[in-house]
C-alpha cells in the first residue's frame, strides 16, 4: 500500500486537498540542495495535516556541519509530526553522513531518518551499523520488485519506509512523483515527535443514562466552550481528550484513517464537525443538544 511520496520543486504546485484524500499521510519534503527548494515553504504549510511530514537535506560531500547548520536555520523550530531527513546520494561518504546526523540530532534532540540507495558509497551508506542505529528510521530506495529490493539491493537488511518509483501518478500532482510504501509507522512517530494517542476515557463514561450520562457527577452538564483564552477546568480534560479521539471518530469524520488527525484538531473544530454531521447548530460550543449526542457515541450500541 502507497502511504508516502517524497516531493520537491520538480512537482511544482500541489493540490494538496487531492493529495490528502488519496490517503497520504507520510510526506517527505526537500528543504535544501545548494539552494533552498523553492517550494518548501508551501509544500510546510500545504502538507500540515500529514502524520509525518519530513524535511530532507540532499547533501553534498565536504562540510557536512556547515551544510547541516544551514538546513536547520531555513526548518526551524519543528512542529509535532515534523522531522529531518538525510538524503543520503551518490558521491556522500559515510564520515560525512554520520557527522550530519549528530549534529542534526543533537541541536534538535529528536532522531533523524536516512533515505539511501544500496549503490552509495559501494553499499556502505546502507550497512553501516555506526551510521544507521536503531533510533534512525531508514528509508531504502530500489525500483525493482520488492523481493529483489529486499533480499539484493538491501542485502537483507530490512527498511522502514521502501521507495519503489520515481514514476508514480496521484491525484494532486501534476507529473511523475517519488512512492513510498511504509511499513514500520512507528519509527518514524519518533523521529517526528507524533504524539500517542490519549489513554482510554475514564471507566464511568460508557454507561448510556440519557439525556445526560454519567460525566461529570451533575445533573445537569455545563456548556463547555473551547478556543484561546478559555481555562477548562482540570474536570473536563477528560472529555476533551475522548471527544477529540473517539466521539470524532465514531461520527464517521475519521476520512483520514488515522486517530492522530483526530487528536491533533483544536476541540472546537472537532464538535463542530460533530454538530454539522448531525445536522445541529453549528457553534463549537458543547450545548445540551451535543451533550446528547455524544452521550449517544459514548454509550454501548451495535458498532
Amino acid at each position: 500500500m502507497t502511504s508516502g511520496i517524497d516531493v520537491s520543486s520538480y512537482q511544482g504546485a500541489i493540490n494538496f486537498g487531492q493529495v490528502q484524500g488519496a490517503g497520504v499521510t507520510w510526506v517527505g519534503m526537500r528543504v535544501l540542495h545548494q539552494s533552498k527548494d523553492v517550494y518548501f515553504d508551501a509544500n510546510r504549510i500545504g502538507f500540515s495535516w500529514a502524520r509525518h511530514r519530513l524535511f530532507y537535506h540532499y547533501l553534498d560531500p565536504g562540510n557536512p556541519v556547515a551544510q547541516a547548520d544551514r538546513f536547520l536555520n531555513i526548518v526551524g523550530t519543528l512542529a509535532p509530526g515534523e522531522g529531518c531527513m538525510l538524503d543520503a546520494e551518490g558521491g556522500l561518504t559515510v564520515p560525512d553522513a554520520k557527522a550530519w546526523c549528530d549534529h542534526v540530532e543533537q541541536k534538535t534532540q529528536r532522531p533523524v531518518a536516512i533515505y539511501t540507495g544500496g549503490y552509495v558509497d559501494g553499499g556502505k551508506m546502507w550497512r553501516d551499523p555506526l551510521l544507521n542505529t536503531p533510533s534512525r528510521a531508514r528509508i531504502f530506495a530500489a525500483y525493482s520488485t520488492e523481493e529483489k529490493a529486499r533480499n539484493t539491493h538491501a542485502a537483507g537488511i530490512p527498511w522502514d519506509a521502501w521507495q519503489f518509483t520515481s514514476s508514480g501518478l496521484l491525484p494532486g500532482i501534476h507529473g511523475s512523483v517519488d512512492l513510498d510504501r511504509v511499513d514500520n509507522p512507528g519509527k518514524f512517530d519518533q523521529v517526528c515527535a507524533v504524539n500517542p494517542p490519549p489513554p482510554p476515557p475514564p471507566s464511568n463514561w460508557a454507561p448510556l443514562q440519557h439525556q445526560y450520562g454519567d460525566y461529570p457527577k451533575t445533573p445537569n452538564k455545563p456548556e463547555l466552550k473551547f478556543g484561546d483564552g478559555y481555562a477548562v477546568d482540570q474536570a473536563d480534560r477528560p472529555f476533551i481528550e475522548y471527544f477529540k479521539l473517539v466521539a470524532v471518530i465514531e461520527a464517521g469524520q475519521n476520512t483520514y484513517g488515522s486517530p492522530w488527525f483526530v487528536y491533533e484538531i483544536y476541540a472546537v473544530q472537532a464538535c463542530q464537525m460533530i454538530q454539522r454531521f448531525f445536522g445541529l447548530l453549528i457553534t463549537g460550543v458543547v450545548d445540551a443538544a451535543t451533550w446528547r449526542v455524544i452521550d449517544f457515541l459514548a454509550g454501548p450500541r451495535p458498532r
